[in-house]
């Protein structure tokens, strides 16, 4: 099974970029894990794994701003990958 890693709503922001992902690609993450960083047009905001599983990235760091609740990318229950 694969849950998205979105953006979630902080406040009344309308987009916000990645400045930096703290697991890699292919990395195993628990529920609740620091995974990634976002800065809005007012803070920076950490966003947890929201799943066990294996790291995905669509959204690589420093791309350009993506509106609120796109995926930034997947994790992957580690069963899918066998």
């Amino acid at each position: 099974m694969k849950t998205e890693i979105l953006i979630p709503q902080l406040g009344l922001m309308e987009s916000a970029t990645v400045v930096e992902w703290l697991r890699a690609p292919g990395e195993r993450v628990a529920k609740g894990d620091p995974l990634v960083v976002v800065e809005t047009d007012k803070a920076n905001a950490e966003i947890e794994a929201p799943a066990d599983g294996v790291v995905e990235i669509s959204v690589p760091a420093g791309a350009d701003p993506v509106p609120v609740e796109t995926v930034l990318g997947y994790v992957t229950d580690s069963d899918e990958l066998a």
